[in-house]
């Protein structure tokens, strides 16, 4: 069977007879495994779980054994087995699979389980007919919710005891950050609604705005999210002050505070991503909610996100004029540096403006 490598682990597949002797003779396994396997190293779930994956190894081939065995998770160190984690059949008509996996407590809040699911991931996606990875989580099981989030998959859908997550090929994107969702940090600490949200949003601090990167702009250098929202609030304040009078600028300073939160969970997706902005606006939308949600004004904040999201009034088409012209600005900042390759920054943003006085204010960064 298959045995897939991490920093800190082995991956090991197990086989229709090595899934039985995790049921029937766990020594027996380690015995034959060289594994350092304790009693209870396999939940009650597991377990359950590992039943139905003998089963369905009857009904196929061994060569696709590895889309339906439990993968064990083995730390290099001691060759101790600290869980499981394998998918739950092989690609559907659609190109999608589930994954399921399980950690012993002592391992627990270590990484391990996110590099497991990252390696899996990555496994599946090297398989031409694997186009979707799946999982699914308990709407308070919080630990497996944030295991999900570092290893790349998303939200998207929740039922009343349910939350759905996926992560897709052609979006399977590493966002470039200076350090992990601030959240996460704290170890599954109960905050109150609003400290929830703000630890969430703290996250545009640490997530660069992609695009520059992939211009050649060094991270030491590349603006965040969050400075992008600073700049945009500004330079939309400003401008507004002196061309717009007659705007509500409360609501263009709330909708350009609210417009990127969704990037807290989905990440500074880039054209170059080759995201639809169908499924684009669905992604930031399910993520936007998830953090505003349990906040007493939720229904307030997501009306502001999506006026801004449809750009049909005064103020909307404002704020994405300001979105475009802030983009433009950082442009220059960056070509008086030195760095090339901005002009498809300045183009794109010319494109989008039609207010004569904010082209005019355009027209000093890009003659």
């Amino acid at each position: 069977m298959i045995t897939l490598e991490t920093e800190r682990m082995w991956l090991m597949a197990l086989g229709r007879e090595q899934l039985n002797l995790c049921l029937s003779d766990i020594p027996a396994l380690g015995q034959a495994l060289n594994l350092d396997i304790a009693a209870d190293a396999f939940s009650e779930e597991s377990r359950q779980a590992m039943a139905i994956k003998i089963t369905r190894m009857l009904l196929t081939t061994p060569q696709t054994y590895a889309w339906y065995t439990y993968f064990l998770l083995v730390r290099k160190g001691d060759r101790r087995v600290m869980g499981v984690c394998g998918f739950k059949g092989a690609p559907n008509p659609f190109g999608s699979v589930e994954l399921g996996y399980g950690i012993h407590e002592n391992y627990r809040n270590q990484g391990y389980m996110t590099e497991t699911v990252r390696a899996l991931v990555v496994w599946a996606f090297d398989h031409p007919a694997c186009l979707e990875v799946t999982a699914e989580t308990l709407k308070d099981n919080l630990p497996s919710q944030k295991v999900l989030q570092k290893a790349g998959l998303r939200f998207y859908h929740a039922t009343d005891k349910m939350k759905y997550w996926r992560v897709l090929k052609k979006q399977a994107i590493q966002m470039k950050a200076k350090a992990d969702l601030p959240l996460e940090t704290f170890g599954g600490k109960s905050f109150s609604g609003v400290m929830q949200a703000y630890m969430e949003i703290n996250h545009l601090k640490q997530l660069y705005r992609q695009g520059w990167l992939k211009r050649g702009v060094p991270a030491e250098q590349c603006e965040s999210v969050a400075d992008h929202v600073f700049g945009m609030a500004m330079l939309a304040w400003w401008v507004a002050d002196d061309h717009f009078p007659g705007l509500d600028q409360g609501k263009i300073l709330r909708m350009v505070l609210l417009h990127e939160l969704g990037e807290v969970y989905v990440g500074d997706l880039t054209p170059a991503d080759g995201v639809s902005m169908p499924e684009k606006h669905r992604q930031e939308e399910a993520a936007f909610g998830q953090i505003v949600n349990k906040l007493p004004r939720a229904a307030e904040y997501e009306a502001i996100w999506q006026e801004f999201e449809d750009g049909l009034t005064p103020e909307a088409r404002f704020v994405k004029q300001m979105d475009r012209l802030e983009m433009a600005c950082q442009a220059a900042v960056y070509q008086q540096q030195g760095f090339s390759g901005m002009d498809e920054f300045f183009i794109t943003a010319q494109q989008s403006l039609f207010d004569p006085a904010i082209k005019e204010i355009f027209r000093e960064v890009y003659p």
